[in-house]
């Protein structure tokens, strides 16, 4: 009863968009729980929106830029993911290691030997999990996505900047890389005459 004004609203105004398919349709009662894939799943079909007028150019690369974004917080969310039971699992070796050492007779009595034991479960769960081939697949992915966000990001700076007429990374680049060989030109001449 108490969703019901909502989401008449909701499919009113949804089929008054002039968005393609149902754009409120995350934001219906039913799909509440899901609300953070939704949104997400809205934006990428309003990114998939064609690019229009003379700066149609600026807001595709706008688009592809937010779309980058959106797949390395995908990937980062997935390698934070894998770190989810790692506290788990440092508290149940902390756990099993006081407990033999209980079993033997041996009670931590000082605050700095809990501290080892603690640095000791931490390690060897960490060392555990980077050691998987789930941490490896998801820290690779996560680090494409980076650079590829960084390469995309770089690539709009230097046309803004290219557009003022100021010298951008990739003419400092091969101006570097010129500048490299004119030296070792130099060197082997000088070898030469010498």
């Amino acid at each position: 009863f108490w969703t019901l004004p909502f989401d008449t609203l909701s499919r009113t105004a949804s089929s008054a968009s002039v968005f393609p398919g149902d754009f409120l349709g995350s934001h219906k009662p039913e799909a509440w729980g899901r609300l953070a894939e939704g949104w997400q799943h809205d934006l990428e079909r309003f990114l998939s929106v064609p690019a229009l007028g003379y700066t149609r150019e600026v807001q595709e690369q706008g688009q592809e830029l937010t779309r980058l974004v959106l797949e390395y917080q995908r990937a980062l969310q997935a390698y934070a993911d894998t770190f989810r039971t790692l506290g788990l699992d440092t508290l149940e070796r902390l756990e099993r290691r006081l407990a033999e050492l209980a079993t033997r007779g041996e009670p931590v009595t000082t605050l700095r030997a809990l501290y080892d034991l603690w640095v000791d479960s931490s390690e060897e769960a960490y060392f555990a999990l980077v050691a998987t081939d789930a941490y490896a697949e998801a820290y690779g992915r996560m680090v494409n996505k980076l650079m590829a966000l960084k390469k995309h990001g770089r690539t709009m700076v230097d046309e803004v900047v290219g557009a003022m007429g100021l010298p951008t990374g990739h003419g400092l680049n091969t101006l570097h890389q010129r500048q490299q060989e004119l030296r070792r030109e130099v060197v082997a001449l000088r070898r030469e005459l010498e």
